[in-house]
C-alpha cells in the first residue's frame, strides 16, 4: 500500500463509508426487497484474469446469477458527482426517469468512454470501473451501487449493465501493468 492510498484510508468519507456499509447493505436490502447481501471477507482473484483482484462489499443471488452489490456514502461535497433522477431505485421513489443498455460511444478512448457511460448512469467514472471488474469476477450480467446520499439521507440503487468495452479495456491495461512490474522484478 502506497503513501497515497493510506491517506485515502484516513479520510472521514472513506472511514464513514466503511463504518456504515453493513447499513447500507441492510437499508439496500430493505428498498429492493430482498435478502441482505453478503459480505465477503476476502479479496478474490479474477480466474480469467490472475493479475486483476476485486474486493467485493455485497453479494447477492439474483436471476441465477451473483451480482455485485457496492456500497458508497456519498458526501454532500461528492453528490454532485451523482445523479438521482436516472438511479433504478430510490428510498424515496420520484417518478423513473432511468436508463437502460450499454449506450454506444467511441472506444478510442477509452476514458471519455468510461466517463461518458458512467454519466449516463449517474455515477462516478471510477465506481464504474470498480463495478464492471467485478462482474467481470463473478461473471455477472449487471451490478449494483448502492450509494447512501448524506444530503436528504437516502439510499439509490444505481443499476449498472456489463459493460464489455470497458471489461476489455480493464483485463489489457492490468496485463500491461503486470507485465511492467514483472519485468521490473527481474
Amino acid at each position: 500500500i502506497s503513501d497515497e492510498e493510506r491517506a485515502v484510508g484516513k479520510k472521514d468519507s472513506v472511514r464513514k463509508g466503511k463504518d456504515l456499509e453493513d447499513m447500507i447493505l441492510e437499508k439496500f436490502a430493505k428498498v429492493h426487497g430482498c435478502e441482505k447481501p453478503i459480505k465477503p471477507q476476502h479479496m478474490y482473484q479474477i480466474c480469467s484474469a490472475e493479475y486483476l483482484t476485486a474486493n467485493f462489499d455485497g453479494v447477492m443471488r439474483e436471476a441465477d446469477c451473483y451480482i455485485p452489490v457496492e456500497c458508497k456514502f456519498v458526501t454532500t461535497f461528492g453528490d454532485k458527482y451523482y445523479d438521482r433522477d436516472v438511479a433504478y431505485e430510490r428510498e424515496f421513489p420520484v417518478d423513473y426517469i432511468g436508463h437502460s443498455g450499454v449506450i454506444a460511444f467511441p472506444k478510442d478512448d477509452v476514458i471519455k468512454m468510461c466517463e461518458a457511460r458512467a454519466k449516463h448512469y449517474g455515477i462516478p467514472a471510477y465506481y464504474y470501473v470498480q463495478i464492471q471488474q467485478q462482474m467481470l469476477g463473478l461473471g455477472s450480467p449487471y451490478g449494483y451501487l448502492a450509494a447512501l446520499h448524506d444530503k436528504g439521507w437516502e439510499l439509490c440503487i444505481y443499476k449498472i449493465p456489463r459493460d464489455e468495452d470497458v471489461i476489455h479495456a480493464i483485463v489489457v491495461t492490468g496485463y500491461k501493468v503486470s507485465s511492467q512490474i514483472e519485468k521490473r522484478r527481474t
